[in-house]
């Protein structure tokens, strides 16, 4: 099955679980962020990138008088977001696009206010920056939630065991690598904040199913080889961990010119 087609099926089983798009471990403070940054920028119109739950996609709706674009993986997402939230108030401000998120159908500058939630680690993340940056006009706002590397964790154990988890996944970055990543193309940090959430490694061990994977001998053997970085780094126990999160805005400049330093 290709990439683009597992990332489709697996927002579609997630929006009816919640287990790795805005989980209800972390929902409120990542809503809280959200609605602080918005009353801070007022934008007019925001892209959003994946309908993720729904609940946070709805609240926005119902709560700010903003024109809100919502690019989805999976059209049956779509289709089960309407089915749901059809009857609140705001709906009629969401526009839906069934798109790629490695290659947005938005025209360039079309956006000053980008959220994207909980998906970097499953997508090819250079490739939806460098769309980010396209789509976003200069002086624009892009709002990161994501999953990070303990400050620690050079090697990437976390990421090796996340595979065995989930092979979906990609990888995580450390803070400063997302930053001077982000810096490079052309967005600058502006404010952001970080906390370490209890996570049950079991729900998304489930999602293997989706792809009729089982990766349990990897991953018993990738523990018994690494349990003492996982305990230090994410006090792992019982296939349960501490993962650290960010919360974050960046500001889209002007991009340097060659023969400026």
């Amino acid at each position: 099955m290709k990439r683009n087609k597992m990332i489709e099926k697996l927002f579609d089983y997630d929006f009816d679980k919640g287990i790795v798009l805005e989980p209800n471990c972390r929902y409120k403070d990542v809503e809280n962020f959200v609605f602080e940054m918005i009353n801070m920028q007022m934008p007019k119109e925001i892209l959003k990138i994946g309908v993720g739950s729904g609940k946070l996609l709805s609240e926005i709706a119902k709560t700010f008088d903003i024109r809100l674009y919502v690019v989805e993986p999976s059209f049956d997402v779509i289709k089960k977001f309407k089915n749901k939230y059809s009857n609140i108030t705001g709906f009629d401000k969401i526009k839906f696009i069934n798109g790629d998120i490695e290659n947005l159908p938005i025209d360039f500058y079309k956006f000053g206010f980008l959220i994207n939630l909980d998906n970097l680690d499953l997508i090819q993340s250079g490739f939806a920056i460098r769309e980010f940056k396209r789509v976003v006009s200069v002086g624009g706002f892009l709002l990161i939630g994501t999953t990070l590397l303990n400050d620690e964790d050079f090697d990437g154990v976390y990421d090796d065991f996340t595979r065995t988890v989930l092979n979906l996944h990609n990888d995580y970055y450390l803070l400063e690598d997302l930053k001077t990543f982000l810096g490079l193309n052309s967005f600058n940090f502006v404010k952001g904040q970080q906390k370490n959430y209890l996570v049950d490694l079991e729900e998304k061990i489930s999602l293997n199913s989706i792809f009729e994977e089982n990766l349990e001998n990897e991953r018993k053997d990738f523990i018994d080889k690494n349990y003492q970085d996982l305990l230090n780094y994410y006090n792992f126990e019982n296939n349960k961990v501490l993962e650290p999160y960010l919360l974050s805005i960046f500001k889209k400049v002007e991009p340097k010119k060659e023969n400026e330093i």
